[in-house]
Parts: C-alpha cells; sequence; structure tokens
C-alpha cells in the first residue's frame, strides 16, 4: 500500500480510522481488507437488517395497510418469547422509523443487536 498524503489520507483517517498500513498485510495469505470474517453484528443486525426491516415495514403498513403500527406493536407486546428470549423482547416501534422512503437511514429501530435479532426472528409470526 502506497502512504497517502494530504487530504486523501486525512479523509480516510477521519472517516476508517486508518492511518497507516497494517502489519497484518506482511502475512502471505492474508490482507485486512478481504481477509477479516463478515460480522454478523455489525454486517447483519446493525446493516441490513435494519434497512430491510425498515423497508418490510414501509411497504406492510405504508404501501399494502396490511396491518398497523398499534397493531404490530400490540402483537408484540403480547407474543410469548420464551425464557430463553423474555430479556430480548423488542420494545414498541415508534411510527417515526418510517417518515418516508428516501430517508431509510436516518432514523433506525432503536434496539440492541440482542433485541434486533429476536425481532428478525420472530417477525413472520408477529405479522401473521
Amino acid at each position: 500500500m502506497r502512504d497517502l498524503d494530504g487530504p486523501l489520507h486525512s479523509h480516510i483517517a477521519t472517516t476508517y480510522g486508518v492511518t497507516e498500513n497494517s502489519i497484518l498485510n506482511e502475512l502471505k495469505y492474508f490482507h485486512v481488507v478481504d481477509g477479516i470474517v463478515p460480522d454478523i453484528m455489525h454486517d447483519i443486525l446493525e446493516g441490513t437488517t435494519q434497512v430491510t426491516m425498515k423497508c418490510l415495514l414501509l411497504y406492510l403498513i405504508h404501501d399494502k395497510k396490511y396491518l398497523t403500527f398499534k397493531i404490530l406493536n400490540e402483537r408484540m407486546c403480547a407474543f410469548d418469547y420464551g425464557n430463553s428470549e423474555i430479556r430480548n423482547k423488542p420494545s414498541e416501534i415508534s411510527k417515526n422509523i418510517l417518515p418516508d422512503s428516501s430517508s431509510l437511514r436516518q432514523s433506525g429501530i432503536a434496539h440492541s443487536c440482542a433485541y434486533k435479532l429476536c425481532l428478525l426472528l420472530h417477525f413472520i409470526v408477529l405479522i401473521l
């Protein structure tokens, strides 16, 4: 990796935290860019799942009028999550998470990753 100087280096360092080449890149069969295993918490639960759930909620609630936030929240509250998931039971989802379809990333589903996983695993049962 060549050394970067000036505004590009400053941008990369402040945006991504990359300030210099990693010593791990000297390994024969590993590079930090493509050698790290995907992380379910950051890649899935805080990334694609959040955007996908918001799109799905937008479709089911606003477009198809299949259910309302009130009905969804009542079902989430009444659902039996069992002993293993009771601590991860999702709290109410505010209708403010879907201001419009163009701002899906601006306001997130405010739950921990454990809550998001619980919601994801039980979502199909909650909407039926």
